[in-house]
């Protein structure tokens, strides 16, 4: 097994060292005239594009000539899917004009926010009353390109994202999160699932965003600049959650198939944010737009983003066209993967942003190891520079790239706002949303864009809005991650599934055994995440335990790391990592979640056996108090006397996460931890009596020790760091012989 799973990270690490391909240009790119520019205040932006005469810009072009001046790599093409002159259906309605964000639905059907309030047309209600609205789009005869489009839902104050679920759309209508249900395509009354607070000058640049579906059934987005603060709605817990400031946040909600109502801070990321995506494995990253990191790793629950790509790394833009505000990128947004396999496989191992004001989308390479090692549960990025590392980009200055996604042709999709103004607010005069008022920031066009393989071919567009149980379960195994998604989603509504059913997922977690060139079983991958949202694993524990345990064995490094999140948090999880050795796991993020896993269930029914799995026998066992005692003990009657009678290898290697300070963990009332980077600070409370304090590892081996002084308050060492992992054990013994134990994790989480 450990050498199938080697191999799986060799490939994807040989494919994230992949080169710079060139990019070539779509056909004849015509002379760009240029015109005056009357009415605006052009000459107060602070840094003007070079070699362009002062108050003259150039004039706008139609689709079919601004195409020819989009350059992608070579081997593919770009193609126009819809644009401002795709015709409405019924005709009448006003063109498409402004398209901010697009997802897609059961039938692949496209589900865009035209945003023509956007950023100076602000109503006092800010959910009502305004100019945006929710479009549908649909390729009716199979071309590749929108053949009409229809409104689903108007009158919204700019809303900024948006993602289909069955029976409705979700949305992100600032400052709320909103839900507007369906029959067909027509609108119900919508409600507001959570309510959000901002305050101070309302900044429509610094809203909530990037709304998605994530692998683990929550719905993801992010905010960007502005303070934000859940207050409720028809979600009803999660008042008071900080889902402001550059953080990602993610929920639950009954309305949406869920069993409960959640929302809760994901993590802290780079301010002024737009932008984040997932991974087939469900990991999410994020960018930042103004000054920050333009790519960060956002690991899990509660701590920094780990940033990965930092914001002096250049862009290479294709005209010198353009408005920058600073000296490198301004306007990142829409960070996202290639999650298909109709492009070359290289496009797997790439993230990609889009960069509105230099007029491109950039990509990087990405690697699963981490400084040469595969111990890491984070991600390398190898820059790419030159015109070579741009996806999409075009030397028509009044392109402007909003948003890369897969599309469910498995081409890659990009919405172009086609603006010769991208920036919101770089001078004066600022009006209302905090933005620049200038007559060049026109509402008038746009054009979503595909970008598949040179001789035009496509995957085919599935519909499952009527699908059958069998024909959803085979679609979690489509080479699109799209439809793998959209199955799932489905299926993990359904609160009685079928005995059938059940059998058939049940049959996939048996027998498959598979491992793409990600290190992933996509169709084990859904399978345990379409049961985890039917409430499987919870309501029929003896059914589904012995498969998740099994699966913690499974080739696919992907698959075990989604095992470890998706299984309940009970004393047989605990039990299961600790007989399959998962903290000891090949790959650094398999070992990451197990750790997180083990430190938010319960201990095994035997405490001790979890201590004896993890006990270095080669090291001096400490018996000078009680706490080590029964691990000495256990291991002593398990007949383990040396490393090869030990049920699990050694410990490969540390993950070290690196966290903020001022996190505290308090599992009793009269200690608490204060988490620092790799460490913690103590406290205690009065009514704690003098005692010692000793922190063990997993493997049992002691990492800190401190005494306490009841009369002075003190601690003989305050202060522990240099601590790797994510969990630890911990002993209290009071002077009188009482003693308690706990757990403590030196991540920043309260288990």
């Amino acid at each position: 097994m450990a050498d199938r799973m080697k191999m799986g990270i060799f490939v994807l690490s040989l494919l994230g060292t992949g080169f710079a391909q060139p990019i070539l240009k779509t056909g004849e790119c015509p002379t760009l005239p240029r015109i005056m520019s009357t009415g605006d205040n052009w000459s107060q932006f602070p840094i003007k594009p070079s070699g362009v005469t002062a108050g003259s810009i150039q004039d706008s072009l139609p689709p079919a000539k601004s195409i020819n001046c989009v350059q992608v790599p070579a081997g593919t093409r770009a193609e126009i899917v819809a644009s401002e002159l795709t015709p409405s259906s019924p005709p009448g309605l006003a063109s498409l004009g402004y398209l901010m964000y697009f997802t897609f639905d059961d039938r692949g059907r496209v589900w865009a926010l035209d945003v023509r309030d956007y950023p100076n047309d602000i109503v006092a209600e800010r959910i009502a009353g305004g100019k945006s609205r929710i479009v549908i789009l649909e390729d009716a005869n199979g071309d590749g390109a929108m053949d009409n489009f229809k409104v689903f839902y108007s009158g919204l104050n700019i809303a900024t994202s948006l993602e289909w679920v069955p029976g409705g759309v979700v949305l992100t209508a600032t400052p709320n999160i909103v839900f507007i249900p369906s029959t067909g395509d027509v609108a119900g009354t919508p409600k507001i699932l959570w309510k959000g607070g901002s305050t101070g000058n309302y900044d429509t640049h610094g809203q909530t965003n990037s709304l998605f579906y994530g692998l683990d059934n929550w719905f993801y987005g992010h905010t960007g600049g502005m303070p934000c603060n859940t207050s409720g709605g028809e979600g009803g817990a999660g008042n008071g959650v900080n889902c402001g400031n550059g953080n990602s946040w993610r929920f639950k909600s009954t309305f949406l198939g869920s069993k409960t109502n959640a929302f809760e801070t994901w993590t802290h990321g780079p301010a002024n944010a737009h932008g984040i995506g997932q991974m087939e494995n469900g990991e999410v990253f994020q960018s930042g737009a103004t000054g920050s990191i333009y790519s960060s790793h956002s690991i899990r629950g509660g701590v920094d983003a780990i940033p990965l790509v930092d914001k002096d790394s250049p862009m290479s833009p294709l005209t010198n066209d353009f408005y920058l505000w600073e000296k490198s990128n301004t306007a990142v947004s829409g960070h996202d993967f290639y999650t298909a396999r109709l492009l070359p496989a290289i496009f797997n191992t790439r993230l990609y942003v889009c960069e509105g004001a230099t007029r491109l989308c950039h990509q990087d390479n990405i690697a699963v190891n981490k400084n040469g090692e595969n111990s890491g549960s984070t991600w390398t990025v190898s820059r790419m520079t030159g015109t070579g590392s741009n996806v999409f980009a075009s030397t028509d200055s009044w392109v402007a790239p909003l948003k890369v996604r897969t599309g469910p042709d498995a081409g890659l999709w990009v919405v172009d706002w086609n603006n010769y103004l991208f920036l919101h607010n770089p001078a004066n005069p600022v009006g209302a949303g905090n933005a620049w008022n200038n007559a060049l920031r026109v509402k008038h066009s746009t054009r979503l864009y595909r970008i598949v393989p040179s001789d035009g071919s496509t995957h085919p567009v599935l519909n499952l809005s009527a699908a059958t149980d069998d024909q959803l379960v085979a679609a979690l195994s489509n080479t699109n991650f799209i439809w793998r998604l959209q199955a799932q989603k489905i299926l993990a509504r359904k609160a009685t599934p079928s005995a059938a059913l059940l059998t058939s997922l049940e049959n996939i977690l048996k027998t498959s055994r598979s491992m793409n060139e990600l290190g992933n079983d996509p169709a084990v991958t859904h399978a345990v995440w379409a049961l985890e949202g039917m409430g499987q694993f919870e309501s029929d524990a003896a059914r589904w335990n012995p498969l998740l345990k099994d699966l913690l064995l499974h080739p696919a490094w992907m698959t075990r790391q989604n095992v470890l999140k998706a299984m309940p948090r009970t004393m047989a999880t605990s039990q299961a990592i600790s007989d399959q050795c998962s903290v000891n796991d090949d790959q650094g993020h398999v070992r990451y979640q197990a750790l997180l896993a083990l430190a938010a269930s319960p201990n095994a029914p035997n405490e001790k056996a979890i201590w004896t799995t993890f006990q270095n026998v080669d090291a001096t066992v400490n018996t000078s108090n009680g706490a080590a005692k029964p691990a000495a003990a256990a291991v002593t009657a398990a007949g383990i006397t040396t490393a090869a009678d030990r049920p699990c290898k050694p410990l490969v290697g540390p993950v070290n996460i690196a966290t903020p300070g001022n996190n505290s963990i308090q599992p009793r009332d009269d200690i608490r931890f204060n988490a620092t980077v790799n460490g913690f600070n103590l406290m205690a409370k009065r009514q704690l009596e003098s005692g010692e304090l000793v922190v063990y590892d997993l493997r049992g081996q002691v990492a800190f020790r401190s005494t306490y002084n009841n009369s002075s308050a003190q601690w003989s060492a305050p202060s522990a760091s240099g601590l790797k992992s994510a969990v630890y054990f911990y002993n209290y013994r009071k002077n009188n012989g009482e003693a308690f134990n706990g757990k403590i994790s030196v991540t920043g989480m309260d288990f």
